[in-house]
């Protein structure tokens, strides 16, 4: 179990230009400023598998539960990431990372303004989801909220349901 600590960046975990781990863990109570609450995986992260329980993190900024920023081919499976916050990312940020694929439950999470449930920016290519997107809020993209330069060609599937926006009618 890792909990009940604080960090600019990746208060539970942080992996960086980390190749090839495996992280099987409790990851709770964490409070970060910027990037990754729970878990963050940056710089040429890649090739690394996690299954954990991801709960009741906050962050200031981007990723309550995780943030994957300039990072590729990672796979978060049997997770469950739920009721974190941040202003971007409740339960996952993404920003400039490709070919990761989320099979995972992703619950209960807001943000303050993009993706309650999983916010993608700035050039996420290829990723693919098949989770369970449920109960999330946010002011633009309650479930999922892609954004900002050239992310695309990302495949999203699984349940998408109940999740809640309280600004615009539209998600892009």
């Amino acid at each position: 179990i890792i909990s009940n600590n604080y960090a600019t960046n990746g208060s539970g975990i942080m992996l960086y230009a980390a190749r090839s781990n495996t992280v099987y863990a409790t990851i709770c109570s964490n409070n970060a400023t910027t990037y990754g609450s729970g878990l963050y995986l940056y710089a040429n992260s890649d090739h690394n598998a996690i299954n954990a329980s991801i709960f009741n993190n906050t962050i200031v900024t981007a990723g309550g539960g995780i943030s994957i920023v300039g990072s590729y081919s990672n796979t978060i499976s049997g997770s469950i990431m739920s009721n974190s916050s941040a202003d971007i990312g409740g339960g996952i940020f993404m920003q400039g990372s490709s070919s990761n694929a989320v099979n995972s439950t992703i619950g209960y999470n807001q943000s303050t303004n993009n993706g309650g449930g999983i916010a993608m920016w700035d050039g996420c290519f290829n990723n693919q989801f098949n989770s369970t997107i449920i109960s999330n809020s946010s002011r633009d993209g309650g479930g999922i909220n892609i954004y900002y330069n050239n992310s695309s060609y990302n495949t999203i599937g699984g349940i998408i349901a109940t999740s809640r926006i309280t600004h615009s009618d539209v998600l892009t």
